[in-house]
């Protein structure tokens, strides 16, 4: 049987905590004034009835350990929103300085670069969570709903890739074609130095599409290319097959004259041509 899960969220976590603390300061108040009003204490020796007296304090301190521990955190949460330009904080705020500190640890075990990669931080904690390098090679899938922060989160893996130099690569498809996240990419290329590594190619944009005959095979093999481009292969009928192979004549001619003028050409040619 699959495993129920609880959706629970921080208010309700933090809501559960408060009731414990005041339970816990009703039942030891309670618990005092009960054995110092009962007649069996009346000769009890004065220590014992000094250290029973003492029993609320632990559900006191207890009490105000609570609260200073979220006024704490409710103030590094605002601080942590003015970081974010005024979005909420979600549990106990990140701890910003984790980059620092494993550099710091690379570089004490001889090491050029981090050997691990950043996704994310504990809710409860605020400690980051690392990967290895190998389980960064594994299949992996993120779900969440729209607007949540999927792409800037693929995002973050790709910049961690980038700062490690040339001896590493990734390829991002964003199949919304948005150029915001066009725009991200190429600022963190240029930030880390990668710009001139940056390949970005858009079938549907003439400047940055994928040119599959800029190649140095033979002229009928991408004349097959162009032709499978535009037209689906076709059935085994005899009328099909001879208009087929009237349009795969007139297209390795046109491919054959491309070629015969020494520069680059693309299927845009052949459409113009056509």
């Amino acid at each position: 049987m699959a495993r129920e899960y609880k959706n629970i969220d921080q208010e309700t976590i933090r809501l559960n905590e408060r009731r414990r603390v005041i339970r816990n300061v009703a039942i030891t108040g309670g618990g005092a004034l009960a054995l110092a009003a009962s007649p069996l204490m009346s000769g009890v020796d004065p220590a014992l009835l000094f250290g029973a007296g003492l029993i609320p304090l632990l559900g006191l301190s207890g009490a105000a350990s609570h609260f200073a521990k979220y006024a704490w955190l409710e103030r590094e949460r605002d601080k942590e929103s003015a970081r974010r330009r005024g979005k909420p904080v979600l549990g106990m705020p990140p701890q910003r300085q984790c980059f620092a500190t494993e550099i710091a640890r690379a570089q004490a075990a001889g090491k050029s670069m981090i050997d691990k990669y950043l996704v994310g931080f504990n809710l409860e904690t605020g400690e980051p969570l690392w990967i290895d390098q190998e389980d960064l090679c594994s299949h992996a899938c993120v779900f969440a709903k729209t607007g949540v922060g999927k792409t800037l989160w693929l995002e973050s893996l790709i910049f961690q890739q980038m700062a490690r130099g040339r001896a590493s690569g990734c390829t991002f498809i964003d199949a919304k074609r948005d150029s915001g996240t066009l725009a991200q990419i190429i600022m963190m290329a240029l930030v880390t130095g990668r710009i001139e590594d940056l390949i970005v190619i858009d079938p549907f944009d003439s400047v940055h599409a994928y040119n599959f005959v800029l190649t140095n095979q033979r002229a009928d093999v991408k004349a097959r290319k162009v032709l499978r481009a535009v037209l689906p292969p076709t059935s085994d009928q005899s009328t099909t097959k001879h208009y087929d192979r009237l349009a795969a004549d007139s297209i390795y001619r046109m491919v054959r004259a491309m070629e015969s003028f020494g520069l680059a050409w693309s299927i845009h040619d052949i459409a113009v041509a056509l």
